[in-house]
């Protein structure tokens, strides 16, 4: 009896063994974040109206692939949000490891920044923060230095009360 050859049978059987090991591979969550929160200061007085962004530190051996990212508020508290590829993955807080913590600035709207802008930069940041399990008070609170030779910007000057009379009068 001669056996027939199907062309797309192995094709078919190839598709239906990767699809299974990725359903296999699916279910449930890979991590689970943990409670990610403290306070951000630049030399001791809160820095608001910024974003912080939690990058997986590979040199230390964390290669989870999430982005962890917070606002931080008018008190200078942030709150971090883990965000996955799978929903599951995600949520509030972020899985256990090493991170290098960058702030983000520069987004319309932003005030001026005094924080050392070396906290902007992944590579030259000196911001390591590990998230463990159960951290002690303050663990997580971020103390920033003032940019080297800082000094903001002086209001707008208005027009003063004395050449508004005299435009007034003419």
């Amino acid at each position: 009896m001669a056996r027939k050859n199907v062309p797309w049978g192995r094709p078919v059987w190839h598709v239906l063994c990767v699809g299974g090991l990725l359903t296999v591979a699916g279910c449930g969550s890979r991590f689970n974040p943990v409670p990610v929160s403290g306070m951000v200061t630049v030399d001791g007085k809160p820095l608001t109206h910024f974003r912080l962004s939690f990058i997986p530190d590979a040199a230390k051996g964390n290669t989870t692939p999430v982005a962890c990212m917070a606002p931080i508020d008018e008190q200078g508290c942030y709150d971090l949000r883990t965000t996955a590829v799978k929903p599951a993955d995600g949520g509030r807080g972020a899985p256990l490891g090493w991170y290098k913590v960058v702030l983000l600035t520069g987004a319309p709207g932003d005030p001026e920044c005094d924080a050392d802008p070396i906290y902007t930069d992944v590579n030259r940041t000196p911001l390591l923060i590990e998230v463990v399990d159960n951290p002690e008070p303050g663990h997580y609170d971020l103390k920033l230095t003032r940019a080297k030779g800082y000094r903001p910007k002086p209001p707008p000057r208005s027009e003063s009360p004395l050449r508004q009379q005299k435009g007034d009068a003419k």
